[in-house]
């Protein structure tokens, strides 16, 4: 019984048949895993954000972070904060250099940065630093993509020198205020 079960089943299952069933199951796996990351992305809180300078566009993807708090101070604007190589090419050359020479901390060169409209000194503190001081820079627009895109005027975005993402899925992070503009 078990070899006329054996022989019946391969004898009547094609080679075409076999293809067939392969495509369609990579075709199911491929839709689930995309609705799967769809709902995850969305449960998670990941945005889609562009920021606008001086004619230039650079896209980030953002975590929602409700226990970031960061404001401007003088300005007291909400800060999105994003990976220094996420944003490099919206910055001067001077204040680039400062982030690729990791001189970004050093009190002497945050008092020695070339007076620039664009940059602010904001003072922040976190787990394990009492006080401490990002550079931020003044944007054109910051644009939260959303089901109602959400447009920032005068955004202001904080630097991190390091990756804010141990696996890279995303490279900024959302402060919960920027989506009540």
């Amino acid at each position: 019984l078990f070899n006329n079960f054996f022989n019946l089943t391969f004898n009547n299952f094609s080679f075409k048949l076999f293809l067939i069933c392969i495509v369609l199951s990579y075709i199911f796996i491929k839709l689930f895993l995309n609705l799967y990351n769809s709902i995850f992305i969305k449960k998670q809180g990941f945005y889609e954000i562009i920021l606008h300078k001086n004619g230039k566009i650079i896209s980030l993807n953002a975590l929602l972070d409700t226990g970031n708090s960061l404001k401007e101070p003088i300005s007291k604007k909400p800060v999105l904060i994003a990976e220094f190589f996420a944003i490099e090419k919206l910055l001067t050359n001077s204040l680039a250099q400062i982030f690729k020479d990791k001189k970004e901390n050093n009190l002497n060169t945050l008092l020695n940065i070339e007076i620039e409209n664009d940059i602010r000194l904001i003072p922040f503190k976190s787990i394990g630093k009492q006080n401490g001081i990002i550079i931020g820079i003044k944007i054109d627009k910051l644009e939260i993509k959303a089901k109602n895109d959400i447009f920032i005027e005068n955004a202001i975005v904080g630097i991190a020198n390091f990756k804010i993402s141990k696996n890279g899925f995303y490279n900024a992070i959302l402060n919960p205020e920027m989506l009540n503009f």
